[in-house]
């Protein structure tokens, strides 16, 4: 099962930590225009990272041990996909900073886009002694072991963060393929309509939550549950398969029949 992930990069709001980020001081004149340039970056449109760099990079040559402005930019060089350039810059405003919880969250986020799990590992471990409160932090840490297949690890971080925000349904939704992964279908089956109830866009939980309904022997609502996944992607084939094998259990072969046919089909673009 492909994991889809709902963590985003951060940007800096404020140069709030300007003082505890700089080693040496600047002048009042070169503080006011990196200011001004960081803020000009804050003010660009989330569609516009050129617009972003730019002013970030001003901000950066004015003062160049200016933290906030290297995380913001690295974080527009990895909308853009320049994310050598993106982690570039998370590495910077870390080494000004060893202490600055953004650029390590941004540098965890990427290392786990760019397939290094041990770099974002380190990193989420980092964020979570920095801010143990931060709800996103585990959630990363625990789709990473979910995906390594750690699912005890996965399942303790997890909880954690649908404890701090019991209104994160990407929590609900990887918590439930962990215990899904451990074959207790009962409480996989419970996280996902978690899911359903708190974020009616992640389809796959309809998905998941038919085939619990289908191990346990629940196939009216299997059958239910993957009805609405069909609805909502009428194009995965998926539905369709899983579908047919619960009508074949049930013994409507002839419906069975009709699911895989279209599984078929829309597998081969039809």
């Amino acid at each position: 099962m492909k994991l889809s992930f709902y963590l985003l990069i951060i940007f800096a709001l404020s140069c709030s930590a300007w003082a505890q980020t700089r080693s040496s001081v600047p002048t009042a004149d070169q503080e006011a225009r990196a200011i001004e340039f960081f803020d000009r970056g804050s003010a660009c449109k989330p569609t516009d990272p050129d617009c972003q760099i730019a002013n970030y990079t001003k901000a950066v040559e004015i003062y160049p041990q200016f933290a906030e402005a290297y995380n913001n930019r690295g974080s527009a060089y990895y909308l853009k996909g320049q994310n050598d350039l993106a982690l570039n810059d998370y590495a910077k405003a870390i080494d000004i900073h060893p202490a600055f919880t953004q650029g390590y969250y941004n540098r965890a986020v990427l290392r786990a886009a760019r397939n290094d799990p041990a770099g974002a590992l380190n990193d989420y471990g980092r964020v979570i002694e920095l801010a143990p409160d931060l709800a996103f932090a585990y959630l990363g840490r625990g789709n990473l072991y979910l995906k390594g297949k750690d699912y005890d690890n996965a399942i303790i971080d997890l909880e954690r963060a649908v404890n701090l925000e019991p209104a994160l349904a990407q929590g609900f939704y990887s918590r439930g393929l962990a215990f899904y992964y451990k074959s207790d279908f009962g409480r996989a089956t419970a996280d996902f309509s978690k899911t359903i109830e708190l974020d009616q866009s992640l389809n796959l939980a309809w998905l998941n939550r038919g085939v619990c309904h289908g191990r346990t022997g629940n196939d009216a609502s299997a059958i239910a549950d993957l009805t609405k996944f069909i609805e909502l992607e009428p194009n995965d084939s998926r539905g369709y398969s899983l579908r047919a094998q619960v009508y074949e259990r049930a013994g409507r072969n002839e419906e069975a029949s009709i699911d895989i046919k279209k599984a078929a089909s829309v597998s081969k673009g039809l």
